[in-house]
């Protein structure tokens, strides 16, 4: 999908004579002029939370239609009732902050094992190459010098474009994020144009949300079939990495391999892909 049905969206909005400028997802965060953008999520709906928006001077309100009946006290506060909200504001927000993941170097980092790690290396590494990248992950958004907190490994679709906007703003010219599965499955990286993505490994985790290895691992191929990718980046000493590379059919990525095992040298041989083998 991409982000021309979500550009009708602000023209909706525009002909209600809202300018939409900036999204917030939280209520608590919203300032004069802001658009409050609510929908149901893990622990708790953000369409409860509409009327204090519109006191802290919410112009608008974008709200999921699926089983809420808007109160009546809303009536003077322009609204778009939009179905599958949570999964479409990824690419609301693409578009309304001028996509500014395909003014970036995006890497997209998933694995059960070292996401953290191995954005921080990456940041390291382009940033002696002068190429000044931003991080989003576990250990905080921003750049290295300077990370803020943050609560979620992947924040959500809509503070993920805002912070994209901010970063290519302050100079970044790519990125390194951290992706959950539980990001993945939620839509929260919808509307990124991801570069690459780099799978780390796959072992037992999570379990408790995606049922099995079989969801989990379900989850984590999103990334790899993303729209937008350039490059695959797969751990060949890992199992499901091993797996992914072996059902490989898209000819328009390219894959790398990387593995310290001679079965991953092997596997990248008669795959004819690169190969970074060390000991």
């Amino acid at each position: 999908m991409n982000s021309d049905p979500h550009k009708m969206l602000i023209r909706q909005m525009q002909q209600l004579g809202v300018a939409v400028s900036r999204l917030v997802t939280d209520s608590r965060e919203v300032r004069g002029g802001d658009t409050f953008v609510a929908y149901p999520g893990e622990k708790t709906d953000g369409r409860r939370f509409i009327a204090q928006a519109i006191a802290q001077g919410a112009n608008a309100v974008i709200y999921e239609q699926s089983g809420y009946f808007r109160e009546a006290q809303y009536a003077g506060v322009p609204s778009l009732a939009v179905t599958d909200l949570r999964h479409k504001a990824g690419w609301l927000a693409d578009a309304v902050y001028g996509e500014p993941s395909q003014h970036l170097w995006m890497v997209g980092v998933t694995g059960t094992n070292g996401k953290t790690s191995t954005c921080h290396w990456i940041a390291r590494a382009l940033g002696d190459a002068n190429k000044k990248c931003a991080l989003i992950g576990t250990l905080g958004n921003g750049f290295s010098d300077a990370l803020q907190a943050t609560s979620n490994t992947t924040p959500d679709a809509i503070r993920v474009h805002g912070l994209l906007a901010d970063y290519l703003q302050q100079g970044a010219r790519a990125v390194a994020m951290e992706v959950s599965s539980h990001a993945l499955e939620q839509g929260r990286v919808n509307g990124v144009h991801f570069d690459v993505a780099l799978l780390t490994n796959l072992s037992r985790d999570h379990l408790d949300y995606h049922g099995d290895m079989r969801h989990y691992a379900s989850a984590k191929r999103k990334l790899f079939a993303w729209p937008t990718l350039k490059f695959a980046v797969v751990n060949l000493d890992d199992g499901f990495g091993a797996e992914l590379v072996s059902q490989w059919r898209d000819a328009q990525v390219e894959v790398v391999g990387y593995g310290l095992s001679d079965n991953a040298l092997r596997l990248a041989e008669r795959s004819g892909m690169r190969m970074v083998h060390g000991k």
